[in-house]
């Protein structure tokens, strides 16, 4: 549904072969910013050998990661340096509404005080981003919902609520 990121040749970052991702816009109330994946699939033996500190977690980032964080990070990112936080339950449904022409992402994050985090969202094409959001606040209106209220992002809720885990 985004816009495809150009290939990127390997070689540039570390081998043969393209790395393709997506950007899109996304928005919290009024404000739209661009973001961009590039993912790499780990094995779930993988990400539970790391919570257990069996593997490093820097071993979960690919050298793309690594360069793509380095070139557009303006903080300096130092892998070996990353914590573990978590644990937290989060569920994906992408679904559709008639009265909407995007396709829809709603995610419920659980936290381990009792949050229920749940964020409702669209993705769409950079030329696209005005029109969408406009038709998107229209739509969460039309459910009754406020499309502008609680300008935090569930991430945010949820990395400061890990982090304050850290210094209990």
């Amino acid at each position: 549904m985004c816009d495809q990121l150009p290939d990127v040749p390997r070689g540039a970052v570390g081998g043969p072969g393209p790395v393709l991702g997506s950007q899109c816009v996304d928005g919290v109330g009024n404000t739209l910013t661009r973001s961009a994946s590039l993912s790499v699939e780990q094995g779930d033996d993988e990400i539970k050998a790391v919570e257990r500190n069996i593997r490093a977690i820097e071993k979960l980032y690919s050298p793309e990661q690594e360069q793509l964080l380095a070139e557009m990070s303006p903080v300096r990112v130092n892998f070996k340096e990353l914590w573990v936080l978590g644990p937290g339950h989060a569920v994906r449904w992408d679904v559709t509404h008639e009265a909407l022409s995007y396709p829809i992402a709603v995610e419920e994050w659980t936290l381990t005080d009792g949050w229920d985090l749940i964020e409702v969202s669209i993705k769409v094409k950079t030329a696209q981003a005005s029109t969408a959001s406009a038709a998107f606040d229209e739509f969460l209106k039309g459910l009754h919902l406020k499309p502008q209220g609680g300008q935090e992002t569930k991430t945010r809720i949820a990395l400061e609520f890990f982090v304050k885990q850290l210094t209990v």
